[in-house]
């Protein structure tokens, strides 16, 4: 099987850094598997349904039709482990090392400031015209990787991260080891921007003239969350899927085009309750969560947690 591996790390500031390992698939990632792979997604075991009222088994293909879902096109681990796209209002089962692993949770409505993800539109430093540049000291090599989406190589270790305000002529998140990962791995900046401006996003800086920086346009005041996915080759440090989004949190992988910035609209998930008094949602990493539901019907609230951290895998309904 071939794909991606996915880990995780959390690096906000320079205050510490928390990491997932998640194996060979791109599997959100581990070393032995190929593929995305989230950790702790297979939950196994059963479950019994309370009042009499059927559970819902979210890692069956058919959607049940007790479940109602409207969103827009979006990221989705596939079964060979690979990053693909939805259809509209489309809400496809999702897999860890070929595993059926239950449905993301619906995601809020958000924006790509990072313009041409794929590297459509790269540049060298001063260029001001492309969504992307490079430092006088290394070029980038960009082409298509085994995450599904294209990826580019640069210098392989001591990368930092960074985000530089243009307007203030200042880092607002300031440079931090990123890591040199042996598998994809989320790499994830949170920071605060006091005015509207274009802001550089370092998804690697080695030095001030060994860089790769998205030029993101427009970014209004507030808070917001710089990521990107990167792992090392013997040809070079890889990094895919740069994303700067309002928020505390990553959602799925917004794959912008060359010289736009992406936005997507919310994703809405409706169930029909029944007899049912509450719900309780089981996920792949074995969190659970308890929804009191008065009415006949529930809308799913958003996702809480980073895009691939878990997967919705079972409702069982309660008195």
């Amino acid at each position: 099987m071939s794909g991606i591996v996915f880990a995780r790390k959390m690096c906000i500031y320079s205050l510490g850094v928390n990491m997932i390992t998640i194996p060979n698939a791109p599997v959100i990632g581990a070393n032995s598997f190929t593929g995305i792979w989230v950790p702790g997604a297979v939950v196994t075991g059963s479950r019994g349904a309370k009042l009499g009222i059927t559970a819902i088994d979210l890692t069956a293909q058919t959607l049940d039709s007790r479940m109602q879902y409207k969103g827009p096109a979006h990221s989705y681990i596939a079964s060979d482990g690979t990053l693909r796209q939805s259809a509209i209002n489309e809400w496809p089962l999702e897999y860890n090392r070929g595993v059926p692993i239950g449905r993301h949770e619906p995601e809020r409505a958000s924006m790509n400031y990072v313009a041409g993800v794929e590297y459509g539109s790269i540049g060298p430093s001063g260029a001001v015209n492309y969504d992307w540049n490079y430092g006088p000291g290394a070029k980038p090599t960009t082409q298509a990787s085994d995450m599904g989406i294209a990826s580019a190589t640069s210098t392989r270790t001591g990368a930092l991260t960074a985000v530089y305000s243009e307007a203030t002529n200042a880092f607002i998140a300031a440079a931090t080891d990123g890591g040199s990962p042996e598998v994809w791995t989320l790499i994830k900046r949170q920071f605060t921007n006091a005015s509207t401006a274009l802001l550089r996003w370092y998804a690697a800086r080695v030095s001030a003239s060994d860089y790769l920086l998205a030029r993101c346009s427009a970014v209004p005041a507030g808070n917001f969350t710089a990521s990107v996915y990167r792992k090392v080759t013997p040809t070079g440090l890889l990094s895919a899927g740069a994303q700067l989004e309002a928020g505390d949190t990553v959602t799925s992988p917004m794959i912008s085009l060359t010289g736009q910035q992406a936005t997507r609209t919310a994703a809405t998930l409706t169930i029909d309750t029944l007899a049912a008094a509450s719900l309780t949602v089981i996920y792949s990493n074995g969190d659970t969560e308890t929804h009191q539901t008065p009415g006949n019907t529930f809308t799913m609230p958003f996702a809480k947690k980073d895009w691939a951290v878990r997967r919705m895998e079972r409702i069982e309904f309660g008195a």
